[in-house]
């Protein structure tokens, strides 16, 4: 199995590419890392990725457009609430969308729909998602629901946060249902990834495994960003560049080169770097995995 970064961009000393192993068996496509493709034929259903947003810095984003091919963009109609197109230093200086407290983004509720197939409506749907968020200041929602009581990461003064219709951060200890909310709020970059079967959920902060259990299941249906779409609140100052959603769970080793991209990208520390060449700081932009 073989994988490739390649380092170029302001304050790289040369473009190269390192070669490494990597413990890791899946199909490559256009997507994240080489998971899932662009065509709207994989599992992929949603790729919100700044660094495809074909604007000026500081401009308004009053859609951000979906590239895996199923069109299920975020949008925002009313020119007070969008948000800007922006870079930030902390996350490599790479693009982000920023939200100034005030804004929100929207996407359909595409989880809960035809695209699904078999899967009812409002039921507690396989997927994954994994995003690369920070705050900024105002601290609420940021990665969340159009439909459901539903959020991951950032929420309320807290980071690792993760509620399904149901807490699954459990800090109680003790494997029972109950426990608010997550960890002391910070600005840092975090990359976050949750999924779930219909019967548990899983959460991962920067790769690593914190939360497995069944106290929350259900599927965002649709996302919002910078708040909660189901009525507009808990609206947050935060930077988000990248959402993705899965039609399922991923396996161990997809969730790991999904995660290898974006640290390489972002300049994260990550649990399992198993890409030999992302140095935190360095510019690994495009690490791909295939076998």
């Amino acid at each position: 199995v073989y994988a490739e970064g390649y380092n170029s961009g302001t304050g790289c000393a040369s473009s190269t590419r390192t070669p490494v192993l990597l413990r890791i068996n899946d199909i490559y496509g256009a997507g994240p890392g080489g998971v899932g493709n662009t065509n709207g034929k994989s599992e992929m259903s949603m790729w919100l990725n700044a660094s495809a947003v074909n604007q000026g810095v500081g401009s308004a984003v009053s859609t951000w457009s979906d590239v895996s091919g199923l069109g299920n963009n975020a949008t925002q109609g009313t020119v007070a609430a969008q948000p800007t197109l922006q870079t930030q230093a902390s996350l490599n200086n790479q693009p982000v969308i920023r939200f100034d407290g005030g804004d929100i983004l929207n996407t359909g509720n595409f989880l809960n729909s035809g695209q699904r197939g078999y899967y009812a409506a409002n039921s507690p749907n396989p997927y994954t998602c994994i995003a690369v968020s920070k705050y900024n200041g105002t601290n609420s929602r940021v990665i969340s629901s159009t439909t459901h009581n539903w959020l991951m990461g950032q929420w309320g003064n807290y980071t690792d946060a993760v509620y399904a219709e149901g807490w699954i951060t459990n800090n109680t200890g003790n494997g029972a249902c109950s426990g608010c909310c997550g960890n002391g709020t910070d600005n840092n970059g975090h990359l976050y990834n949750l999924d779930g079967n219909r019967v548990y959920s899983r959460f991962y902060k920067e790769n690593n495994l914190l939360h497995h259990n069944s106290c929350g299941i259900y599927s965002p249906g649709g996302y919002s960003l910078g708040g909660w779409g189901v009525n507009s609140g808990e609206l947050s100052a935060a930077d988000v560049a990248e959402v993705i959603n899965y039609n399922l769970p991923l396996n161990e080793a997809r969730r790991n080169i999904v995660a290898n991209y974006l640290a390489g990208k972002y300049s994260l520390a990550i649990t399992n770097d198993i890409y030999a060449g992302n140095d935190v700081g360095d510019c690994d932009f495009d690490i791909a995995g295939i076998g």
